[in-house]
């Protein structure tokens, strides 16, 4: 059933209203015919895609293990703009497996992000007042390298972080800074790993109080590669500041053609109650690109 998660949201998508444009009506004179204007308010974007990779080995003297793996994902975001005011929602979902040749699955990648932003331009369109509502999860079970413990589940752990603050972001460029107070809570599903993630054994939830600063960059390199990158921290007011909690995602998006596209993702994570290692990912995949909206 959680599994299904990815569509039934897709579906959702599909079924809210026609939120793309706005109508209004204007007249130059008593005697002209109605003239209709629809003005786009909405800016939105549906993508998908299907990446794979595929190693056999026979009689191959330096070794190997034969492996498919499969990685799904869906984007979908909107961006409403009216006068000075900005509404910015996205929802990235992934899951991926591993298939190994003694039919044993291990999970490759497994995502579920949201982030919604309102941000309120000051007459100097550089600065702004924001509010940022993230959340953080993911569908299925985690195992260790070892294979011999759960860390993960759906909902264990997740993370809901609300900001207040400021936002900066200088006209003619793709960088945005977000800074402000900001409250942090850590749902814990399965009470069994309530420890791992620094809760006492058998609490489902933690509250934080802090302050949090979001850097945000997209470029489009080339004419079809372009880099998204981010920097997501979150200081708690109780705790040394080394002990910030950290994501650094960096993400090449290539397009080969209508259909084909390759991805490059790197990221960096530090989350103090998980342990006091560095986490890192690496993902280089190839495969399907659907473009919806």
């Amino acid at each position: 059933m959680q599994r299904l998660l990815p569509l039934f949201t897709l579906l959702m998508c599909f079924a809210m209203p026609d939120l793309a444009s706005a109508v209004t009506t204007a007249y130059a004179s008593p005697d002209t015919a109605l003239v209709v204007i629809k003005k786009p308010r909405w800016d939105l974007n549906l993508r998908g895609g299907l990446n794979g990779s595929q190693a056999a080995y026979r009689n191959w003297d330096q070794g190997g293990v034969n492996n498919v793996t499969a990685i799904a994902n869906t984007t979908f975001s909107g961006v409403y703009n009216r006068n000075k005011i900005r509404y910015t929602f996205s929802l990235a979902m992934r899951y991926g497996q591993t298939r190994l040749e003694d039919n044993e699955f291990r999970k490759s990648e497994d995502m579920i992000r949201s982030r919604n932003q309102i941000t309120r331009r000051f007459d100097d369109e550089r600065f702004g007042t924001v509010i940022n509502i993230n959340f953080d999860t993911q569908f299925d079970e985690g195992w260790n390298n070892d294979r011999d413990a759960i860390v993960s589940r759906f909902f264990t752990p997740a993370y809901l972080t609300e900001t207040i603050g400021f936002s900066y972001s200088p006209i003619g460029t793709d960088f945005e800074m977000d800074a402000g107070l900001a409250m942090k809570q850590t749902f814990i599903k399965d009470t069994s790993l309530s420890g791992r993630y620094g809760l006492d054994e058998g609490d489902r939830f933690r509250n934080e109080a802090g302050f949090s600063l979001i850097f945000k960059y997209e470029k489009q390199l080339m004419e079809n590669v372009t880099y998204s990158g981010y920097l997501e921290t979150f200081s708690n007011v109780l705790k040394k500041l080394e002990s910030t909690d950290f994501t650094f995602n960096n993400e090449l998006n290539g397009r080969i053609n209508s259909y084909l596209s390759a991805n490059f993702e790197f990221a960096i994570r530090y989350n103090d109650y998980a342990g006091s290692e560095i986490q890192i990912k690496q993902i280089f995949s190839m495969g399907f690109a659907f473009q919806f909206l």
